[in-house]
Protein backbone atom coordinates (compact mmCIF):
# COMPACT_ATOMS: atom_id res chain seq x y z
CA UNK A 1 0.00 0.00 0.00
CA UNK A 2 2.51 1.94 0.58
CA UNK A 3 4.04 2.02 -2.92
CA UNK A 4 0.87 2.73 -4.57
CA UNK A 5 0.35 5.59 -2.00
CA UNK A 6 4.06 6.75 -2.93
CA UNK A 7 2.81 6.33 -6.37
CA UNK A 8 0.38 8.67 -6.01
CA UNK A 9 2.23 11.28 -4.83
CA UNK A 10 4.84 11.52 -7.28
CA UNK A 11 1.70 11.38 -9.90
CA UNK A 12 -0.08 13.81 -8.07
CA UNK A 13 3.29 16.08 -8.32
CA UNK A 14 3.75 15.95 -11.87
CA UNK A 15 0.31 16.68 -12.63
CA UNK A 16 1.25 20.21 -10.35
CA UNK A 17 4.25 20.28 -11.88
CA UNK A 18 3.02 20.03 -15.21
CA UNK A 19 0.17 22.79 -14.15
CA UNK A 20 2.68 24.66 -13.16
CA UNK A 21 4.49 24.66 -16.13
CA UNK A 22 1.46 25.36 -18.80
CA UNK A 23 0.85 28.49 -16.24
CA UNK A 24 3.95 29.62 -16.57
CA UNK A 25 4.14 29.48 -20.38
CA UNK A 26 0.71 30.93 -20.92
CA UNK A 27 2.19 33.87 -18.98
CA UNK A 28 5.19 33.98 -20.46
CA UNK A 29 3.93 33.54 -24.39
CA UNK A 30 0.30 35.46 -23.86
CA UNK A 31 -0.56 37.55 -20.76
CA UNK A 32 3.15 39.45 -20.29
CA UNK A 33 3.74 40.71 -24.21
CA UNK A 34 -0.04 41.77 -23.63
CA UNK A 35 0.43 43.59 -20.30
CA UNK A 36 3.17 45.98 -22.37
CA UNK A 37 0.28 46.54 -25.43
CA UNK A 38 -2.04 47.49 -22.75
CA UNK A 39 0.35 49.83 -21.12
CA UNK A 40 1.29 51.19 -24.61
CA UNK A 41 -2.68 51.40 -25.48
CA UNK A 42 -3.58 53.20 -21.87
CA UNK A 43 -0.80 56.08 -22.67
CA UNK A 44 -2.06 56.12 -25.75
CA UNK A 45 -5.53 56.89 -24.74
CA UNK A 46 -4.54 59.18 -21.68
CA UNK A 47 -2.28 61.27 -24.52
CA UNK A 48 -5.83 60.90 -26.95
CA UNK A 49 -8.55 62.00 -23.74
CA UNK A 50 -5.87 64.71 -23.15
CA UNK A 51 -6.14 66.16 -26.57
CA UNK A 52 -9.83 65.71 -26.48
CA UNK A 53 -10.28 67.79 -23.57
CA UNK A 54 -8.14 70.36 -24.55
CA UNK A 55 -10.12 70.58 -27.64
CA UNK A 56 -13.42 70.52 -25.39
CA UNK A 57 -11.82 73.55 -23.61
CA UNK A 58 -10.99 75.53 -27.07
CA UNK A 59 -14.55 75.01 -28.51
CA UNK A 60 -16.49 75.86 -25.15
CA UNK A 61 -13.69 79.03 -25.46
CA UNK A 62 -14.60 80.31 -28.86
CA UNK A 63 -18.59 79.41 -28.16
CA UNK A 64 -18.88 81.86 -25.65
CA UNK A 65 -16.54 84.48 -27.37
CA UNK A 66 -19.15 83.95 -30.55
CA UNK A 67 -21.65 84.39 -27.93
CA UNK A 68 -20.31 87.41 -26.47
CA UNK A 69 -19.73 88.96 -30.13
CA UNK A 70 -23.24 87.64 -31.17
CA UNK A 71 -24.83 89.60 -28.35
CA UNK A 72 -22.65 92.82 -28.62
CA UNK A 73 -23.12 92.97 -32.31
CA UNK A 74 -26.82 91.77 -32.55
CA UNK A 75 -27.69 95.52 -34.19
CA UNK A 76 -25.63 94.81 -36.95
CA UNK A 77 -26.69 90.90 -37.51
CA UNK A 78 -29.85 92.28 -37.23
CA UNK A 79 -29.15 94.82 -40.25
CA UNK A 80 -28.08 91.79 -42.47
CA UNK A 81 -31.97 90.47 -42.19
CA UNK A 82 -33.60 93.54 -43.46
CA UNK A 83 -34.92 93.70 -46.72
CA UNK A 84 -33.90 96.83 -48.81
CA UNK A 85 -35.75 99.63 -49.55
CA UNK A 86 -34.43 102.45 -52.39
CA UNK A 87 -36.64 104.49 -51.80
CA UNK A 88 -36.31 104.70 -47.82
CA UNK A 89 -32.67 105.58 -48.93
CA UNK A 90 -32.91 108.14 -50.92
CA UNK A 91 -35.04 109.57 -48.48
CA UNK A 92 -32.33 109.07 -45.49
CA UNK A 93 -29.74 110.64 -47.95
CA UNK A 94 -32.03 113.65 -48.52
CA UNK A 95 -31.48 114.49 -45.25
CA UNK A 96 -27.72 115.22 -45.72
CA UNK A 97 -26.94 115.80 -49.64
CA UNK A 98 -29.07 117.62 -52.35
CA UNK A 99 -29.87 116.98 -55.54
CA UNK A 100 -28.75 113.49 -54.91
CA UNK A 101 -29.19 110.58 -57.75
CA UNK A 102 -28.76 106.97 -56.77
CA UNK A 103 -28.15 104.76 -60.04
CA UNK A 104 -28.44 100.96 -59.15
CA UNK A 105 -24.99 99.67 -60.51
CA UNK A 106 -25.28 95.99 -60.60
CA UNK A 107 -26.73 93.25 -57.82
CA UNK A 108 -24.18 90.45 -56.85
CA UNK A 109 -24.87 87.15 -55.87
CA UNK A 110 -23.40 85.27 -53.60
CA UNK A 111 -24.17 82.45 -51.08
CA UNK A 112 -25.15 84.02 -48.19
CA UNK A 113 -25.15 88.13 -49.05
CA UNK A 114 -27.09 89.61 -51.37
CA UNK A 115 -24.62 92.95 -52.11
CA UNK A 116 -26.21 96.12 -53.58
CA UNK A 117 -23.69 98.43 -55.71
CA UNK A 118 -25.23 101.77 -55.99
CA UNK A 119 -23.06 105.13 -57.36
CA UNK A 120 -24.71 108.63 -55.46
CA UNK A 121 -24.00 112.06 -57.61
CA UNK A 122 -24.66 115.01 -55.32
CA UNK A 123 -23.97 118.93 -55.20
CA UNK A 124 -23.82 120.32 -52.07
CA UNK A 125 -21.95 123.98 -50.50
CA UNK A 126 -20.21 122.14 -48.12
CA UNK A 127 -18.72 119.26 -47.61
CA UNK A 128 -19.94 119.37 -43.38
CA UNK A 129 -23.55 117.44 -44.62
CA UNK A 130 -21.41 115.41 -46.61
CA UNK A 131 -19.53 113.70 -43.88
CA UNK A 132 -22.36 113.78 -41.89
CA UNK A 133 -23.51 111.39 -43.93
CA UNK A 134 -21.02 109.25 -44.06
CA UNK A 135 -20.99 109.17 -40.62
CA UNK A 136 -24.73 108.83 -39.76
CA UNK A 137 -24.50 105.68 -42.43
CA UNK A 138 -23.83 103.63 -38.88
CA UNK A 139 -27.11 104.14 -37.97
CA UNK A 140 -28.71 103.36 -41.37
CA UNK A 141 -31.26 100.22 -41.10
CA UNK A 142 -29.14 98.42 -43.61
CA UNK A 143 -25.30 97.85 -43.61
CA UNK A 144 -23.74 100.10 -45.96
CA UNK A 145 -20.46 100.37 -46.99
CA UNK A 146 -18.76 103.04 -48.92
CA UNK A 147 -16.21 102.31 -51.27
CA UNK A 148 -13.10 104.78 -51.62
CA UNK A 149 -11.72 106.77 -53.74
CA UNK A 150 -14.84 109.56 -53.31
CA UNK A 151 -14.68 111.97 -55.67
CA UNK A 152 -14.93 115.74 -54.08
CA UNK A 153 -14.61 118.30 -57.01
CA UNK A 154 -16.06 122.18 -57.12
CA UNK A 155 -17.96 123.35 -59.81
CA UNK A 156 -18.78 127.22 -59.59
CA UNK A 157 -20.72 127.77 -55.93
CA UNK A 158 -21.02 123.87 -55.43
CA UNK A 159 -19.10 120.50 -54.39
CA UNK A 160 -19.89 117.50 -56.41
CA UNK A 161 -19.69 114.78 -54.59
CA UNK A 162 -19.52 111.33 -56.26
CA UNK A 163 -19.24 107.97 -54.56
CA UNK A 164 -19.73 104.31 -54.72
CA UNK A 165 -21.65 102.27 -51.90
CA UNK A 166 -22.67 98.75 -51.17
CA UNK A 167 -25.45 97.69 -49.53
CA UNK A 168 -25.42 94.26 -48.27
CA UNK A 169 -28.22 91.69 -46.83
CA UNK A 170 -28.24 88.33 -46.07
CA UNK A 171 -30.29 86.09 -48.17
CA UNK A 172 -32.20 83.10 -45.99
CA UNK A 173 -31.90 79.53 -47.34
Amino acid sequence: MSLNNENSTIRLLIYILTFLVLILLILLFFIIPNIKSYKISQVELKNIEKKIDDLKQKEDSLKSDLKKINSENRFIIDKFDRDFNKSKFVKFANRYLQDIKITEIKDKNSSKFREYKFSAYSKNSSPKEFFKFIESLKDYESVVKVNFPILLEKQNQKIFIKLVLDIYRSIKN
